[in-house]
C-alpha cells in the first residue's frame, strides 16, 4: 500500500522499507507526550515520519518535533509527509545518525520504535536497515536518549515482549526508569503478550501498568483499542 491515511494527515510510503505498522499506531496513541505545554520533541528512527505526524496532532503550536532518519528511501517519503502536513512548520527532518546527533541542546520528549531484529534474520535491504539491530543497538539506543533527554524530560518505545526486559536492565544502567507500562495482547484468548510500550524517565516517578487487547476473538477490534486509535484510525 503506497499511502496510508489517517483523519488528519496522510502518510506516503512508496520508498519506505518499513511500512505504517499497528507497533506504531499503538505507540503514537498511547503517548503521553499531549501533556507536553511547549519545547521539543525527538523522533529516532523517523521512518514514513508517522510518529512524529502522530504527536504533532496531539501537542500543542508550540512543540517542535525533530525527526532523525538515516535510510535514504525513508527520507524521500518522510519530507514529502512533513511538509504536505499541516504541521509542517513544525516538523523538521534531519538526515543523520542518531549516534552522530549534538547532544547541547536536549529534548523534552523522545519517541522511538526502535529496531529489534537480530542477526542471522534476512530482509530486503531497506527493511533491515530499519529494523536490525546491527545498526543501532538497544544500548546504543538508551545511550543517546540519556544524553539527549532533559531531566524531566520522557522517553517512549515499543517493542516485542520478548525483548522488554534486556531493554529495561539497559535502560536503568543509565539512570533511565520506567515509569509507564503497555502490555499488548493480539487477541484476547491468547494468553501471551506480543509487544510492549514503554515510557522511561530520569526521575523516578509513581509507576503504572496497563494491557491491551487488540482483536475480540471473532477478529473484530476491541473496544479498548478502537478508543486508543480513534484519533487516529480513519474507521474509529
Amino acid at each position: 500500500m503506497a499511502q496510508f491515511r489517517c483523519k488528519q494527515f496522510l502518510v506516503e510510503q512508496k520508498h519506505c522499507g518499513m511500512k505504517v505498522s499497528t507497533d506504531s499506531l499503538i505507540l503514537g496513541s498511547w503517548s503521553n507526550a499531549s501533556c507536553l505545554p511547549a519545547g521539543r520533541v525527538l523522533d529516532i528512527g523517523a521512518g514514513t515520519g508517522i510518529l512524529s505526524l502522530m504527536l504533532a496532532q496531539k501537542t500543542a503550536d508550540n512543540v517542535e518535533i525533530h525527526a532523525v532518519e538515516i535510510e535514504k528511501n525513508a527520507i524521500l517519503d518522510c519530507q514529502k509527509n512533513f511538509y504536505q502536513s499541516k504541521w509542517s512548520q513544525r516538523l523538521r527532518l534531519l538526515h543523520t545518525d542518531i549516534k552522530a546527533l549534538a547532544t547541547d541542546n536536549k529534548y523534552q520528549w523522545i519517541i522511538s520504535n526502535p529496531p529489534y531484529y537480530t542477526a542471522g534474520q534476512k530482509f530486503e535491504t531497506q527493511r533491515m536497515l530499519a529494523r536490525h539491530q546491527q545498526e543501532l543497538t538497544f544500548q546504543q539506543l538508551l545511550t543517546c536518549v540519556s544524553a539527549l533527554i532533559t531531566q524531566q524530560g520522557s522517553a517512549e518505545f515499543i517493542l516485542p515482549y520478548a525483548n522488554l526486559d534486556c531493554f529495561v536492565k539497559e535502560a536503568s544502567k543509565l539512570e533511565l526508569h520506567l515509569v509507564a507500562r503497555l502490555n499488548v495482547k493480539t487477541v484476547e484468548d491468547k494468553n501471551e503478550y506480543k509487544l510492549a510500550c514503554l515510557r522511561f524517565s530520569k526521575n523516578k516517578t509513581e509507576y503504572s501498568q496497563d494491557e491491551l487487547v487488540i482483536y475480540q476473538q471473532n477478529k473484530q477490534y476491541t473496544k479498548a483499542y478502537k478508543a486508543l486509535c480513534q484519533p487516529y484510525y480513519l474507521n474509529f
